[in-house]
């Protein structure tokens, strides 16, 4: 009976460190996620200001050879 009372602690303690290693890949992950959704974020402000960028020219040319 104390063979098994004295496993349970040493069950226990790996099960918490298994639980440790899962919650810190788990934040791991999330913080690459983070990462990542900001960086295509960043990528999507560059291309939308580009297009944006495309469009001001395309109107502005126009207004000019209207205008003259």
């Amino acid at each position: 009976m104390s063979k098994d009372s004295s496993a349970f602690p040493r069950l226990d303690e790996d099960n918490r460190m298994s639980q440790l290693m899962k919650l810190f890949k788990g934040l791991e992950a999330l913080v690459i996620y983070y990462k990542m959704s900001k960086m295509i974020q960043s990528l999507f402000a560059v291309l939308s200001l580009n297009l944006y960028q495309r469009k001001a020219v395309q109107v502005l040319s126009i207004l000019s050879l209207g205008g003259s």
